[in-house]
């Protein structure tokens, strides 16, 4: 089963392939995919280039701050 919080981070298709582990058949399926559709592979490395940068510590940590202010 997928993690919830986990396709919060990584939307299928759009930053990455969501796949049950640890089932090697689904993990050499998006493999074989992202080998045969370079279009796939370019969309999914720019994505989670950019989410990773939405991902930084120091942008994490601000928003938490945030919420706690927000709370109080």
């Amino acid at each position: 089963m997928l993690d919830a919080k986990t396709s919060l981070f990584l939307p299928h298709a759009t930053s990455g392939a969501l796949i049950t582990p640890p089932n090697a058949t689904s993990i050499a399926s998006a493999l074989k995919e992202l080998i045969a559709n370079q279009a796939l592979f370019n969309h999914l490395s720019y994505n989670l280039t950019l989410r990773a940068k939405e991902l930084k510590w120091d942008i994490i940590t601000r928003q938490i701050q945030e919420e706690i202010l927000n709370t109080f």
